[in-house]
């Protein structure tokens, strides 16, 4: 996500990725929307708002075109010490070119399905842009698994621009 640094004083550096750490493969396409977010933040003094979506562990649930009912979850006692690592593993490894910019920018870890979790914040931030990666998986692929992309699009009131990685 990206909001404008109105104020000088308080800059504001976003963007969304369901992701961890910068690696390859499916990640790819995350990592390309964090690249395109720095630079567009910089050339329009902008935030960056790192985003990583988790789902909640107590209540794990698929919901999308192939609905498929509660999924096993994870005993809430792991959840802590899970959520933790997620957290440490994103804000380290994942934001790391975001850090190293010197853009300003803030980190969110939330709980929920990938695009909620992105309106909501961007609602809470004021953001006038979402950055996500575009997979484009497409067809069928898309229609079973969902895409975090049309997903924003059907429910989000601002802007979202997706980057491809090729």
């Amino acid at each position: 996500m990206a909001r404008q640094n109105l104020d000088k004083e308080e800059p504001d550096d976003r963007d969304s990725n369901q992701a961890s750490g910068g690696r390859s493969g499916r990640f790819r396409h995350s990592a390309a929307a964090l690249e395109w977010a720095i630079q567009f933040a910089h050339q329009i003094g902008a935030e960056i708002v790192a985003v990583f979506a988790i789902l909640p562990t107590s209540s794990v649930e698929y919901v999308g075109p192939a609905a498929l009912g509660p999924l096993p979850t994870v005993p809430s006692e792991l959840d802590p010490a899970w959520r933790s690592t997620v957290t440490q593993e994103f804000e380290q490894e994942w934001c790391r070119k975001v850090r190293d910019s010197e853009i300003p920018h803030q980190m969110i870890v939330e709980e929920g399905l990938a695009a909620m979790a992105l309106a909501g914040v961007a609602e809470r931030m004021d953001a006038y842009l979402i950055v996500v990666g575009r997979t484009g998986k497409g067809g069928i692929a898309e229609l079973l698994l969902g895409s975090v992309a049309h997903d924003l699009a059907q429910q989000c009131k601002r802007p979202v621009l997706l980057v491809s990685a090729s």
